[in-house]
């Protein structure tokens, strides 16, 4: 045992201080980060009380922990079987989908899951957007050769 450390106890002791402070800073800079963009967050937007039009871009990335098409589902007659005919069992029930007024240009019937009244609420008061149909692709495309189908990654726009 080095001579600094009368027992094994003692030493344990300063390994344990150690790891201590690398954690301490580990965590402070973490909150120094977050302080950091909370700040860059701030400097963005005027501090006013009348500030009632501040929008936000929330994004959720769930690596398959979403069903979207349980999620925001069509009601049209037609759209919805269609939906139906490719969820089979997991399709929500016509009668129990909540009700949503897109202003979309489609003019076709939307709604969200039974369990989503919050969602509804939000999106009917202005307050909540979806964004569907999206997805990555693998490299430049043009729109005839998407048109086309061609070189489009599996699954493009069910997310």
């Amino acid at each position: 045992m080095h001579k600094r450390y009368k027992n094994r106890r003692d030493f344990l002791k300063q390994v344990g201080v150690g790891c201590a402070g690398m954690y301490a800073t580990t965590f402070l800079s973490g909150l120094t980060n977050l302080g950091l963009i909370n700040a860059a967050s701030a400097a963005n937007r005027p501090i006013t009380q009348a500030n009632d039009n501040y929008k936000a871009l929330v994004a959720v990335f769930l690596h398959g922990g979403n069903d979207s098409y349980n999620m925001l589902i069509p009601r049209g007659q037609d759209e919805y079987q269609d939906y139906a005919d490719a969820r089979t069992v997991a399709a929500i029930p016509q009668n129990e989908i909540l009700p949503i007024n897109p202003l979309n240009p489609d003019g076709k019937e939307y709604g969200v899951h039974p369990n989503l009244s919050g969602v509804q609420q939000l999106f009917e008061s202005g307050k909540a957007s979806f964004v569907a149909n999206v997805g990555t692709l693998n490299h430049p495309t043009t729109l005839s050769s998407y048109n086309l189908g061609l070189n489009l990654p599996r699954g493009l726009s069910s997310h």
